[in-house]
């Protein structure tokens, strides 16, 4: 009997092969990136399904047909293996995005080889994730490679049948139980209200979860679930006896103690998956929130099956952009860099015959059912091929030519696929130059439909349509939008493509002979195929002799170096929070304008604990580079996180700035101040290299995005602006020899600093004109621009009194003078900049220098006395009222509008809604007195009175205030006699006239 098993499974192996070699041609999905957001998790309510379908080569398509419903039951047979079934009747319609020949009804086989699709109940299917299974678990149940289930037809045998994301993976459990699988893969299943994953863990057991409702998943050719209630059929469901053949196959041993995990079982995990599937799943899920930092990728196999993304909700645009990932403009960049045998596999790749977001839109009694599904569809590379949306009522008859043209090897000017083609093909002879204006102008092209076009269409002119001509109107501007969206894609592509003609010195577009051959070199060079190993995936891809391009022994490098990125970036960026922001607080207490006991004090505690940070991390980084210098190097590869190597050269600026404030009043005060000057010019050295260099750099290695621009790029300039304050904090106590050269150096350093953190301010402001406010997660690097004005300002007052006690003794002579006047005045600008900033903005730091300035013009500036208290009261009483006021706007009001107006109109009818209308404005009205009593009560106690003033004092308190800052305009004859009879005028104006037309 076992002879006759081991002849079988030969012959099988045989029959498989030859198909392959029969076969070759033939463009299956290979190592494919794979991406769910359930309902909760994204931004509208959508079930998202995506997918990036990675075929072999560049030059066989994807397109778009129809099956239309049926009433019977119908034979399939599959291309790849001997698959032979009967789907039952009757069968639902359905639009499919077939893959090469595989589509061809003419091979006398079905239209099968189907990538993705959507049916007429609503469900989605996008088919398959390639993963590998186990060694041991195939031992124990092999695949059934002649005629068991596989991708080149799974969506062709589930869209007609499902009605239901449940319903698809149950049907597909079944084939594998019934038929067996002829390789491993993960499916993707959706619907309106639910998404499901299934994966197969041998050839008949499977493993099938549905992803929670507030989470998302990730697949990059690795199984992916793991822990599993099984008897949670809510949310899980398994083959028969998954438990039972686990234990006996020795795949799981029940009485370890550890629940039964589906992928330590079943799946295949070695160096191949470490080199291929890793560095992609942790991208995904940096991008995505849950992995704050890569440091979790240490042990990726520990990272949860589903996640929750931070800090906001996914969109379809946040699919997209993960599809075009291809670690830009990072070391690992392999276009970029021109480097092939780059062992980090990126998700963008040249051989992606197609990418699709499936947006499942939540059921509506308002949405119809023609608009209740959208399928973003990229035909070829979506880093260079737009997006469309396909709408689940597009009639069958009017699919536009550009979505069903193409053909394998036949290049043609109609079709998205090839026009895309012939874009790609030029833009990587040249990939640093090229891909960034094309990538950007399809980006835009998309951002236009999405936030203009399609809420236009859906609002009115579908609805239009409809209210005109029923279902065949609204099918008619279906056809319409999507003719027209096609035909601006493909001029789009067009018009790229000659600019990219043009920009390489070419007379033209290249021949289709001549675009065949570059995209087949690219393909070849750029392939990234997975490893293989002697079992895990089936047959058919162990024939075609695949293997990874310039992958051997990359391995350990990853395994290494992955990790390594954030075990030293993250303390790095952590110097900026609790060194800066502790060391700044300890000197707003030390330097607070009114006299307090112990105030001195209690900065020097402060100071002393940024200190214990700074010297923490700094050790840490001093090891890191030690120890394990290679590694710590890859800090460089990141371009953001490189940016914070200003933060080390920042926190020694301000560390030094505790010097003369506190160092200097408790210990001997020369000793203290000739070290201070030593570690002055240290920092002074630091700051230079790091804001001279550290930009250079980052042109040279990293290609960068107006989009992806952010004011982080100040925390390398910041540094010679710091020092420059640090150094006019140092040279008013230093020794007159040595204060008057740290004086001219700030000067110097400041010089450097402040033009190009305007020039970086401005190119911020530009990005935020064009690309609007920054995502959540970045949004804290907004705050940065007020830290340039306050210390600007800072560094001037500083360096200004540094210049009044130096330059006399110096022989300067009177510019003294002019040094301290100019440093306040142009500080009282610089900190008028910064309170605009400060006023939308705040973090500790920047606040904390604008706030320093404020002090130190109070000092200088005594007839700005006035500002302390306006500062201390104003701004906390401006914010509680503000922040009243937006309690209003985005609860209240909308509150009182949707429901409790609402709901007196229904009771009452106008009656009900002007009673509902009194009783809000008579609400508003007590809340805002009550508020405005405690603030008055509040700055009352703050000012040392012994209560509110009374009505007569408080009317003399006005008038004396009102008459100070009137602010009237200057009258002429023109405007009449009444104000010039009110006896009106601008409040110490007389004469002024001719002073300031002279000024």
């Amino acid at each position: 009997m076992g002879t006759a098993v081991v002849q079988r499974r030969q012959w099988a192996a045989l029959v498989s092969t030859c198909l392959v070699l029969a076969l070759a041609t033939i463009n299956t999905a290979q190592a494919c990136t794979s991406y769910i957001v359930a309902a909760h998790a994204s931004t509208d309510g959508s079930v998202l399904i995506g997918r990036n379908d990675d075929g072999e080569g560049a030059v066989a398509p994807n397109w778009l047909v129809h099956h239309p419903a049926r009433d019977g039951p119908a034979p399939f047979k599959a291309n790849l293996n001997s698959l032979t079934l009967l789907l039952p009747g009757p069968g639902l319609a359905y639009f499919s995005l077939p893959s090469g020949p595989l589509a061809d009804p003419s091979s006398g086989r079905n239209t099968t080889g189907e990538a993705a699709g959507w049916n007429s109940a609503g469900v989605a299917v996008s088919a398959t994730e390639s993963i590998y299974n186990s060694a041991a678990a195939l031992a124990a149940d092999p695949f059934n490679e002649v005629d068991g289930i596989i991708e080149d037809a799974i969506p062709s045998l589930l869209l007609p049948q499902a009605t239901s994301a449940r319903h698809a993976v149950q049907l597909l459990g079944d084939l594998v139980t019934q038929r067996g699988a002829g390789e491993a893969f993960g499916v993707l299943a959706g619907d309106a209200g639910e998404a499901w994953y299934l994966e197969t863990g041998s050839g008949h057991h499977w493993l099938a979860q549905r992803v929670p409702h507030r989470q998302y998943f990730v697949s990059a050719n690795q199984g992916r679930l793991q822990e599993a209630d099984l008897g949670d059929t809510s949310s899980t469901l398994s083959s028969p006896g998954l438990l039972r053949f686990a234990e006996e196959a020795g795949l799981w041993d029940p009485h370890s103690g550890r629940p039964f995990n589906f992928f330590s079982a079943f799946m295949r995990d070695g160096p191949q998956d470490t080199d291929y599937s890793h560095p992609r799943l942790c991208l995904l899920h940096h991008l995505w929130g849950s992995l704050p930092t890569a440091s979790a990728c240490a042990n990726i196999r520990k990272l949860p099956t589903f996640a929750q993304p931070w800090p906001r909700t996914l969109g379809v645009r946040d699919v997209k952009a993960a599809m075009r990932n291809h670690w830009d403009g990072s070391s690992h960049d392999p276009y970029l860099h021109q480097h092939p045998d780059e062992p980090w596999r990126p998700i963008a790749l040249l051989r992606t015959s197609m990418a699709h977001v499936t947006q499942l839109r939540p059921l509506s009694a308002d949405l119809p059912d023609a608009l209740s599904i959208i399928t973003h569809v990229s035909l070829a590379m979506p880093k260079l091929a737009p997006f469309i949306p396909l709408y689940k009522g597009l009639p069958p008859h009017a699919l536009p030519p550009e979505l069903t043209a193409a053909k394998e090897r036949r290049p043609d000017g109609v079709s998205l696929f090839w026009r895309a083609r012939r874009l790609q093909a030029l833009v990587f002879r040249d990939w640093k130059r090229l891909a960034g204006p094309a990538a950007a102008a399809i980006v835009a092209f998309e951002h236009r439909l999405e936030e203009r076009d399609l809420p236009k269409f859906e609002r009115f002119t579908y609805a239009r349509a409809v209210d005109k001509g029923g279902q065949a109107g609204g099918e008619r501007a279906l056809a319409a939008l999507t003719a027209h969206v096609c035909q601006q894609a493909g001029k789009l592509l067009d018009r790229l493509a000659a600019d990219a003609a043009d920009a390489l010195g070419l007379p033209g577009v290249p021949s289709d002979q001549d675009m065949l051959e570059m995209l087949e070199e690219a393909a070849e060079a750029y392939s990234f195929e997975p490893a293989e190993s002697s079992s895990g995936r089936g047959v058919r891809y162990a024939a075609a002799g695949i293997g990874l391009a310039g992958g051997g022994g990359g391995g350990s490098s990853i395994a290494a170096s992955g990790p390594a990125v954030m075990k030293i970036s993250r303390p790095l960026s952590t110097l900026a929070s609790p060194v800066m922001g502790t060391a700044i607080t300890g000197q707003l207490i030390a330097t607070f304008p009114y006299d307090a006991p112990g105030k001195l004090e209690a900065g020097w505690v402060f100071w002393w604990l940024a200190l214990a940070f700074f010297v923490a991390f700094f050790v840490m980084i001093v090891c890191r580079f030690a120890f394990f210098y290679e590694d710590a190097l890859l800090i460089f590869t990141d371009s953001v996180h490189s940016l914070f190597l200003g933060a080390v050269v920042i926190s020694m600026a301000v560390l030094i700035q505790g010097f003369p404030i506190y160092l200097a009043h408790f210990w001997d005060s020369t000793s203290v101040m000739e070290a201070a000057v030593i570690l002055w010019w240290i920092q002074a050295a630091s700051a230079a290299f790091c804001t001279l260099l550290l930009p250079f750099y980052m042109f040279k290695e990293h290609s960068l995005e107006l989009e992806k621009f952010t004011a982080i790029w100040l925390m390398p300039i910041f540094p010679c602006l710091i020092a420059a304050a640090s150094g006019g904090a140092v040279a008013r106590k230093a020794s007159p020899g040595s204060a008057v050269s740290i004086v001219y150096a700030s000067y110097l350093l400041f010089g450097v600093s402040l033009p190009l953190c305007f020039m970086i301010m401005t190119i911020y402001l530009r990005r935020l004109m064009v690309h609007s406010i920054p995502p959540n997660a970045l949004m804290a690097s907004s705050f940065l621009p007020v830290g340039p004005l306050g210390m600007g300002a800072v560094a001037l007052l500083n360096l200004g009194a540094a210049s009044e006690r130096l330059f006399p003794t110096a022989g300067a002579g009177p510019s003294s003078a002019v040094y301290e006047v100019t440093g306040a005045n142009l500080g009282l600008i610089a900190s008028s900049g910064g309170a605009l900033l400060a006023f939308i903005m705040g973090f500790v730091f920047p606040l904390g220098v604008y706030t320093a300035a404020a002090n130190e013009l109070w000092k200088q500036l005594p007839d700005l006395e006035a500002m302390r208290d306006w500062k201390r009261l104003a701004g906390s009483a401006a914010a509680a009222i503000v922040a009243f006021e937006h309690r209003l706007e985005e609860r209240d009001l909308p509150k009182f509008e949707r429901f409790t107006y609402a709901r007196a109109v229904d009771k009452g009818g106008q009656a009900g809604g002007e009673w509902a209308l009194a009783a809000l404005t008579a609400h508003v009205c007590q809340q805002a007195g009550r508020l405005l009593d405690r603030l008055a009560a509040d700055a009352a106690d703050a000012l040392g009175l012994p209560g509110v003033p009374s009505d007569q004092d408080m009317l003399e308190m006005l008038e004396e205030a009102a008459e100070a800052y009137s602010f009237e305009p200057a009258e002429s004859s023109g405007r009449g006699v009444r104000y010039a009879a009110a006896g009106m005028g601008m409040a110490g104006g007389g004469g002024g006239g001719s002073s300031i037309a002279a000024l």
